[in-house]
């Protein structure tokens, strides 16, 4: 490389050195704020206008449909470039890349994509026709999809995947028969463009050969979210010259969920031999103190990419640790902070609060909408007060007010269980003028022991009406014996109790401060009224830019965003570390969320460590120590 082209002379020399390379191989590591998306774009116009290579040769693939479309709005609008030649390249994600392949060859039509509906009312026919009585069926097919999805996308076979929160046999069996009502229908599924594509160009050497011609330079966006079947894809149209340039930070592989491995760009090297690498190594978002110590913190993996960030940026505040007492404490002392910082001129819409798990969300919201902070959710987070275990003890509140109330006496009836037969509920129910309750004493069937059942129904259900909503709730679980309930329903359904305990301790914590049910019940109501109306407003708006106010996102949904000020919450162990993190590799996974999370801050980054979650101690996260450790080799 002699002489610079002076379109990329605003270039720093590492970003130099990944857009003027040569052909072949190239794996550029670029770390947070370090201008990848800046890089692409000046590599694919060095590609047109100096290398002369037919831009309908080049591909370029990223992850979501708005980030392919920025590229190739920031690519059109580069100097230099005829606006037909600029349109000729192809810029595209996985899914839509594939399947415009899979068009190609098989003659696949956008109709035929399975809809999220029509799958669910399949899905759930399935459950009923194999008698899979479930709570929550949407949850357990969420959670069905999500272990399907893992499968095929890792290119794993049926016998040889074991799922988790279900048994092997009813797994295997639905995906069975979800395969078979495609095949009658002649549907195929987002998943199913990636699997359909790799068996065809794996299997089909003349078709293989086509798109390798027509896909001769290659650019992939996010590398480390890649998964196994994307990859294999990618390494047989890039073959035999190898002519692919991938950008991606190994120390931001967060999606392991997804399929998602850091591994597949860090052996990048192996797998392609002779490939060039480059480090962007210079973060243009952070001050020097958020960039030294997520540097600090990010250094404890040992599965990584060596580098270390630096930034010309000014040295700013080092992160702020804020001890606070519970949940309640943390959202309150947040929601003040994000006032001062308003007062400060830092405007809403540049402040952030990043939390590891959507429960985390349910105090946060509520003391925005105390203090009339507006904001924005980044993700659609489900309302705990939406939640089946949320609805039962709702049910039972309801209940206590107005004993005619079927539906909701119908919801616990038997939780825990009172062996009320639904052959006794179906009969009260012919002879119904008086409610549910009353009538299924006069039922025939109903042995006095069963009547002694409902005696005790209604014993609780009164004093639960003279208790506030905290203490209502303790009795619902301990007296009455909810929690129980929930220990033979998870040990039915082969899951840790841990989770849906979780739902009922978040649950009693909302309830802390209300003294009647009514008020509790008002609050709820408005929160879901806030919650519908948000994400009513994101599935309207086609551009996140048109958000206002505070953003509410997860670590994972955070990736990409940047901020002026960004409050991480609820670091204790347990919650980040995440308590399901196994392993070695499941803790470097958390410690890479968490460095997601500190490097999406421009300039003021804070950090809650609430001393107890719900009544238990908590123990700091061991993160803490490392950001404000450099570890020495």
């Amino acid at each position: 490389m002699n002489k610079i082209p002076k379109e990329y002379k605003g270039l720093n020399k590492s970003q130099q050195n990944a857009v003027l390379a040569d052909l072949g191989p190239h794996m550029v590591i670029a770390g947070p704020g370090s201008g990848k998306t800046h890089v692409i774009v000046n590599r694919v116009h060095y590609m047109v206008s100096h290398l002369k290579i037919d831009p309908s040769r080049i591909l370029v693939i990223t992850f979501t449909k708005a980030a392919a479309v920025e590229m190739k709005e920031r690519f059109m609008e580069m100097p230099d470039i005829e606006p037909n030649l600029a349109a000729r390249v192809s810029f595209g994600t996985f899914h839509a890349t594939f399947f415009r392949m899979l068009r190609r060859v098989h003659g696949y039509r956008v109709d035929q994509l399975i809809s999220d509906e029509e799958r669910f009312k399949f899905l759930l026919k399935t459950m009923e026709d194999m008698n899979i009585e479930e709570e929550d069926p949407r949850e357990y097919i969420d959670n069905f999809l999500k272990e399907m999805s893992l499968m095929r996308n890792n290119l794993i076979q049926l016998k040889y995947y074991h799922p988790e929160g279900m048994p092997q046999d009813i797994f295997n069996s639905m995906v069975n028969k979800y395969e078979n009502y495609k095949a009658r229908h002649n549907k195929i599924d987002f998943d199913d463009m990636l699997t359909h594509c790799y068996h065809m160009l794996n299997e089909d050497p003349r078709v293989l050969e086509y798109f390798q011609n027509n896909f001769q330079h290659i650019l992939i966006d996010e590398f480390q979210d890649i998964n196994r079947a994307q990859y294999e894809i990618i390494k047989l149209l890039a073959a035999p010259d190898n002519n692919i340039f991938i950008v991606g930070d190994d120390d931001q592989s967060i999606y392991k969920f997804r399929g998602a491995r850091p591994e597949f760009l860090i052996r990048f090297p192996d797998e392609f031999q002779g490939a060039m690498e480059t480090i962007l190594d210079i973060n243009y978002r952070s001050s020097q103190n958020i960039i030294k110590h997520s540097n600090n913190l990010i250094g404890n993996n040992e599965n990584r990419y060596p580098k270390t960030m630096q930034t010309p940026n000014k040295l700013g505040n080092p992160p702020v640790i804020v001890r606070c007492n519970d949940s309640e404490d943390e959202s309150k002392k947040v929601a003040n902070q994000i006032v001062e910082l308003n007062d400060k001129n830092i405007s809403f819409n540049e402040i952030a609060i990043i939390f590891r798990t959507n429960m985390q969300a349910r105090s946060v919201v509520d003391a925005l909408m105390d203090m009339n902070i507006p904001f924005y959710l980044q993700d659609s987070i489900p309302s705990l007060y939406e939640h089946w275990i949320a609805k039962d003890i709702l049910a039972y509140f309801n209940l206590s007010r107005r004993l005619t109330d079927d539906s909701s006496l119908i919801r616990i009836l038997n939780k825990p269980k009172r062996y009320i037969s639904k052959a006794i509920i179906a009969k009260a129910m012919q002879n119904n003028k008086h409610g549910l309750l009353r009538e299924m004493y006069k039922v025939r069937e109903c042995k006095p022991w069963q009547i002694d059942r409902l005696e005790e129904l209604q014993f609780h259900l009164q004093q639960l009406r003279s208790k506030s909503p905290y203490n209502g709730v303790k009795y619902i679980r301990t007296v009455i014996g909810y929690d129980d309930f929930l220990k033979d329903y998870a040990s039915y359904r082969k899951i840790p109790v841990s989770g849906l305990k979780e739902i009922l301790d978040e649950l009693q914590e909302a309830s802390k401060g209300y003294e009647t049910y009514e008020k509790w019940q008002s609050h709820i109501e408005d929160v879901m009224a806030e919650l519908k109306d948000q994400n009513k407003a994101r599935y309207n708006k086609s551009n996140n830019k048109d958000r206002s106010g505070v953003t509410l996102s997860t670590l994972h949904s955070s990736k990409g965003l940047e901020f002026q000020a960004v409050f991480i919450l609820g670091a204790v162990e347990g919650v980040m570390p995440h308590a399901k993190s196994n392993g070695i590799d499941g803790l470097e996974e958390e410690r890479r969320l968490f460095y997601v999370g500190m490097t999406r801050a421009k300039e003021h980054l804070y950090i809650y460590i609430p001393e107890h979650k719900y009544e238990d101690k908590t123990e700091q996260s061991r993160f803490i120590e490392e950001i404000f450790q450099a570890k020495t080799s």
